[in-house]
C-alpha cells in the first residue's frame, strides 16, 4: 500500500486504522479496478475505429482518450493494495 493512502494521518494508532479499513475493502477496491479497466476499454475501442477518424476534431478527441486511460491507470496503480513505494 502507498503511503499517500495515510500522509495525512498524524496519529500512528489513527494509521494502522486506517490501513486496516483499506486492506478490509480489497474485494470493493479489486472490483473497482475491473470497472476502470472495462471503461478504459470501452473508450480505446471507440477511439480506435475508423469512424473516429470522420471527427474534425480528432486530435483533440485522442487526447482526450489519452488522458481518460492514463488517469484511469493512475488509479489502478494507487487501489492496487500490494504496490510497494518505490
Amino acid at each position: 500500500m502507498y503511503s499517500v493512502w495515510t500522509k495525512n494521518i498524524k496519529d500512528e494508532k489513527e494509521k494502522d486504522i486506517f490501513r486496516s479499513r483499506v486492506t478490509s475493502s480489497r474485494q470493493v477496491l479489486q472490483r473497482l479496478d475491473q470497472i476502470i479497466e472495462e471503461q478504459e476499454l470501452d473508450y480505446t475501442d471507440a477511439s480506435t475505429g475508423l469512424k473516429s477518424f470522420d471527427n474534425p476534431n480528432w486530435a483533440l478527441r485522442q487526447a482526450y482518450v489519452a488522458g481518460y486511460i492514463a488517469r484511469g491507470k493512475s488509479i489502478r496503480n494507487l487501489i492496487d493494495l500490494d504496490q510497494k513505494e518505490t
